[in-house]
Formats: structure tokens, C-alpha cells, sequence
């Protein structure tokens, strides 16, 4: 019996064994099923299919905030392996060309490789050799600023001081509570109006330029304590920027994308994109906004929209109660009083084929006026001269504000909003 009992203790171990090594056997086969499904996953997350794509920039140390406010959407097909390929390149395009566009405008910083706007104001009283690229653009916005409709190269310190004023989000510093802070702005409104403060000397062989500024003005920005960049492209600072991009794009084939701005700059690369711009409208006097019209691309190839109130730069606009009316404060301003005009909200300018800058520069001029009849002129002017452009703009209303429009534009049905549509004269 004993004998018997070790032998079938030595069986049942040796059936063990057995069973382990089938157990192995199949937990390796399950474990490479599993590993090769996880593999087809990973690949299936990773392949990438014909459509329109973000196209991520590069970090960089020497302008870490090159690509704030811009998105790049691009429209690549072909095999998976071609577009990762076409992916890697495009960062790498979209992220020097940016990068560029982004120094030249800069008007606080200087850097090693180019001669950018910031140099001139470090250089006041010399002759300064720009960046070919940039010396065309600074004389189109002295031209502007000579045009005298609330445009101006050098108010950039009347912009920085409403800047201060809406990021302190602190209503007795705004000028209709404050009447020091008032007085303040309109001295300053009062020294950038008058252009003879400022003279601007252009040579073309050598494409340099002279700044200078009246003794007048030094004294009172130096006694003011003031330190912003004195000549600044400010209210047309991207449109200037999303051209040189654009441009740069452009010239190196790339036309089946869109470039966006935060501030409301939209450009149609070329003409095999498509999409919708939605405009949008405030429901009531909170910041979020709802769509209410829209317009095709396959039209119009760019889009000029400004709003004074926006979800995305909340920072820069406000709303304050002021003997029981309420008031819109934004850097939409008036450049000529320093002051606020609190008759328009949104304007969206469409066009094809058409200069963005001078698109964006309209968009500014209809912000000039207090009054609506002075509004409705300057969109009449804009209409006569430009038959090409399209627009919608709206009027503060009490609740909710009315529309005007001319163009080729789909109403919204299930915006949630009513507005009344007009045709402007």
C-alpha cells in the first residue's frame, strides 16, 4: 500500500507538471493575441486619414510666445506614412514662418537675427536699416495713420493705458467714475492726435528709416513716467502679422489651409477649403454669445471681426454700470478723444482677394464714430469705394442688438435669437 500510494503521488505530480507547461503554452499565445491587438490599436489611433489637421508649433526659448492667438488648420491627404510625413515638414515650415512674423512686428523686443520694428524705437533720432520684410508694412501703416480715421501708429500709449485700466477690473478707475483718469486720457489723446509730435523719414534704396518724436512729447512721456513702445502697430499689429504668414505660406505652395486669430482674423489660404464663418451675437448683457448667421468660404476668402465684447479676451472687455446704464469697455476706442464710443458692438468685414490689413483697417474706422448717422456714412463710404466687400455689424441695443447687413449670408434658424435684419442704405 505504501508503495502504491507513492506512485500515485509521483503520477499525479508528474500530471501537474504537464499541466503547468499547457498552461504556459497558453498564456504565451494569449499574451501575444494580446500584444499584437494593443499594436493594431496604437497603430489604428495613430494612422492618419485625408482632412484638415492643427498644425502644432515648435516651443521656442528666444520667443515662447510667438504662437499665442494664432491656429493653423491645414487640409492633408494621401497614405498614413505621407501625411505624418507632410505633418513633421508643415511644423516645421508654419513654426519659422510665424516665428519671423511674430519678431518683426514686435515693437519691445529686440533679437539677434532681425532688424524689427523694436529697434526703431530703441534708436530714436537715427537712421535704422529694417528688415525688408518690414519695411514696406511700417510705411502702408504710416500711410494709414496720415488718413486720419482712427487709426494711428503712435497711440500705442493711449491703447496701453486702457489696457491697465480693464486688466485692474477696478470700476473707479475707469474714466466715467474717474475724472483724473479722464482728464489723463484725453491729455494723452491730445499729444498722439497731433501728428507734428512725430516725424517719420523713409529711404527706400536702403530700406531704413528716422524716428523722431517733437521735445514736447519727450518731456511729457518721460515725466509721465511712461515706458510702452512709443511707435507700435497696436490695432493692426496682427492683421500685419498674419499677412507676413500668410504670405510666407503662400509663396511655399501651402494653399489648402486656414490661418485664425483670436482678434478675429480669418484667411482662406486658397480656394479648395471650406468652411463656414459664423457670426455670432450676445444673448443679453452676460459675454457669452450664440450664432447667428453664417457665411461660406467659397466665397469669401477673408474675414475682418471685431467684437467689443468676446468669451475669448475676456481680459479686455468689461461691463460697468454708470448712472443706471450700462457700458461696454473694450479697447475698441476712439484714438482721437482717448474715449469709448458705446454706439456699435460687432463688425464683420468679408472679402476675397482683398488686403487683409486694409480689411482689418476698415473694421477700425466704423469704431471712430458717436454717432449712428456718422456709422452709417462711414459703412455707405466703405460700400461705394470696395463693392467687393461684405459686412454685418450691429448696434448696441437695449436688450439684444440689431443687426444690418449686406451680403450673401445664412440665417441661423435655431440661434435661439431673433434679431431684427436690416439693409443698410
Amino acid at each position: 500500500m505504501p508503495i502504491n500510494d507513492e506512485h500515485q503521488e509521483i503520477e499525479v505530480q508528474k500530471y501537474s507538471r504537464k499541466g503547468l507547461i499547457i498552461r504556459a503554452i497558453f498564456f504565451v499565445i494569449a499574451l501575444t493575441v494580446a500584444v499584437v491587438s494593443f499594436a493594431r490599436a496604437i497603430n489604428s489611433c495613430s494612422e492618419k486619414k485625408p482632412g484638415y489637421y492643427k498644425i502644432e508649433l515648435k516651443e521656442d526659448e528666444e520667443a515662447p510666445f510667438y504662437g499665442a492667438g494664432v491656429k493653423f488648420e491645414y487640409y492633408l491627404d494621401g497614405e498614413s506614412s505621407e501625411i505624418k510625413i507632410a505633418l513633421k515638414n508643415l511644423k516645421n515650415v508654419y513654426s519659422l514662418a510665424l516665428k519671423q512674423a511674430y519678431i518683426l512686428v514686435d515693437a519691445e523686443n529686440t533679437y539677434e537675427v532681425y532688424k524689427n520694428l523694436a529697434l526703431v524705437n530703441q534708436n530714436i533720432g537715427q537712421e535704422v536699416e529694417l528688415h525688408p520684410l518690414l519695411y514696406p508694412l511700417l510705411k502702408e501703416a504710416y500711410e494709414l495713420t496720415l488718413l486720419r480715421e482712427n487709426y494711428n501708429l503712435f497711440a500705442n500709449i493711449l491703447i496701453d493705458r486702457w489696457e491697465g485700466i480693464l486688466l485692474a477690473a477696478d470700476d473707479e478707475r475707469d474714466p466715467l467714475i474717474n475724472l483724473e483718469e479722464a482728464a489723463f486720457l484725453e491729455e494723452i489723446a491730445s499729444y498722439v492726435d497731433d501728428l507734428t509730435n512725430f516725424s517719420l523719414l523713409f529711404d527706400d534704396e536702403n530700406k531704413s528709416v528716422t524716428f523722431n518724436t517733437s521735445l514736447a512729447f519727450k518731456n511729457f512721456y518721460e515725466t509721465e513716467g511712461l515706458d510702452c513702445a512709443i511707435l507700435d502697430f497696436n490695432s493692426l499689429n496682427e492683421a500685419f502679422k498674419i499677412k507676413l504668414l500668410c504670405n510666407n505660406l503662400k509663396e511655399q505652395g501651402y494653399t489648402k489651409g486656414f490661418v485664425e486669430t483670436a482678434d478675429g482674423l480669418v484667411i482662406n489660404l486658397g480656394t479648395d477649403s471650406t468652411c463656414f464663418y459664423a457670426i455670432s451675437n450676445k444673448l443679453d448683457s452676460q459675454t457669452y454669445e450664440s450664432p447667428v448667421m453664417s457665411v461660406s468660404s467659397e466665397k469669401y476668402k477673408l474675414l475682418s471681426r471685431s467684437r467689443v465684447y468676446s468669451v475669448k479676451q475676456e481680459d479686455y472687455y468689461r461691463v460697468i454700470n454708470h448712472e443706471e446704464k450700462n457700458y461696454y469697455r473694450h479697447l475698441k476706442i476712439d484714438v482721437k478723444s482717448g474715449k469709448i464710443n458705446n454706439i456699435i458692438n460687432t463688425v464683420n468685414l468679408f472679402a476675397t482677394d482683398f488686403d487683409i490689413v486694409q480689411l482689418r483697417f476698415f473694421n477700425l474706422t466704423i469704431y471712430g464714430f458717436n454717432t449712428i448717422d456718422g456709422i452709417n456714412n462711414q459703412v455707405k463710404k466703405i460700400e461705394d469705394e470696395n463693392p467687393q466687400l461684405s459686412l454685418a455689424y450691429t448696434l448696441q441695443g437695449d436688450d439684444k442688438d440689431i443687426y444690418i447687413y449686406k451680403g450673401e449670408f445664412t440665417v441661423l434658424e435655431d440661434s435661439g435669437y431673433n434679431p431684427k435684419y436690416l439693409l443698410a442704405d
